[in-house]
């Protein structure tokens, strides 16, 4: 697992505090260059305008080679608006599958904000995981005390245990997987002789989630994920002739497990991709209706389990 410090600088600034950074961590510099970083003529009312008009500018740089498990500290300056150019180029061409990675604007006072979400947004599309968000004030600050921020800054990053966390992408992929499961659980369930409507409503209920989920795979990938041709979701339960009454109510015991270990995992999903709204706002609907349909389920493995089994 390698780190790399990633900095773009015209006035200096950056650079130093990257340093700082490199220098605690003992990881190498890599730094960005465009059309602006020499300042020709007229460089700030150009980049005042690729700010305005959103647009990725293009860089160059030294070969920085990031894969799972990496670490990537990127540094930038903040140029009054929710873009910068260079930073973002490099960002939105580089696949960051599984990389780790941390930001810090570095601003004169104040602002900034607008630009760290779009920068989460734009590594989070990537594939990458936001690990760490910050901001570094300029305003009478040496370049020695910055090189000092940089420095706590890259302890503070040395402290933080390594791991291999899931993108936004393979989680995505990893709900589909598991609501599939789910549905298909409910079929099997709902199969046995005399058992209740609400199994055959859940299952429904269930592809109405995994439509969710598609949908918000496809924001993020331009793809609607499908598992591979002839392979089943990992945990769907295999085709049988018949239920005895003691495997299914197992089976519904187990699906209580399952519906309650999704309402936490899609809790803890909402946490870790905070910025991404539409993700939240679904990880929420998500982490209710498995709240509900386990007490649901909770209820039927009770009375079925005190009753003679019957159709409805």
């Amino acid at each position: 697992m390698a780190t790399t410090v990633v900095f773009y600088s015209i006035a200096g600034q950056e650079r130093a505090f990257a340093e700082g950074v490199a220098d605690a961590v003992g990881a190498p510099l890599a730094e960005l260059t465009d059309s602006f970083s020499s300042r020709p003529a007229g460089w700030k009312r150009r980049a005042r305008r690729a700010v305005r008009q959103r647009v990725p500018g293009v860089c160059t740089m030294q070969d920085v080679v990031a894969g799972r498990g990496d670490v990537l500290i990127l540094v930038f300056p903040y140029w009054g608006g929710s873009i910068h150019p260079a930073m973002t180029g490099f960002v939105r061409a580089t696949t960051l599958s599984g990389v780790s990675v941390h930001l810090v604007v570095v601003r004169r006072r104040g602002g900034g904000d607008e630009l760290l979400e779009q920068m989460e947004d734009d590594v989070i599309r990537q594939g990458g995981v936001v690990e760490g968000v910050g901001a570094v004030r300029t305003w009478l600050r040496s370049t020695q005390q910055l090189r000092a921020l940089g420095s706590r800054l890259g302890e503070a990053v040395r402290q933080i245990p390594r791991r291999v966390g899931m993108s936004l992408q393979e989680w995505l992929r990893q709900a589909i997987n598991d609501e599939r499961s789910v549905r298909a659980r409910y079929e099997h369930l709902a199969a046995f002789p005399g058992s209740r409507t609400v199994l055959r409503t859940l299952a429904t209920a269930e592809t109405k989630h995994l439509q969710l989920l598609q949908e918000v795979h496809h924001t993020y990938t331009g793809t609607v994920y499908e598992p591979k041709h002839g392979e089943p979701p990992a945990g769907v339960v295999p085709e049988s002739p018949s239920l005895s009454r003691e495997e299914y109510l197992q089976g519904l015991k187990d699906v209580v497990e399952l519906e309650t270990k999704g309402a936490v995992t899609y809790a803890e999903f909402a946490l870790s991709f905070a910025t991404q709204q539409d993700v939240v706002r679904l990880a929420e609907r998500m982490t209710a209706v498995k709240q509900r349909q386990a007490r649901l389920v909770r209820r039927l493995h009770r009375s079925e389990s005190r009753s003679v089994p019957h159709s409805d």
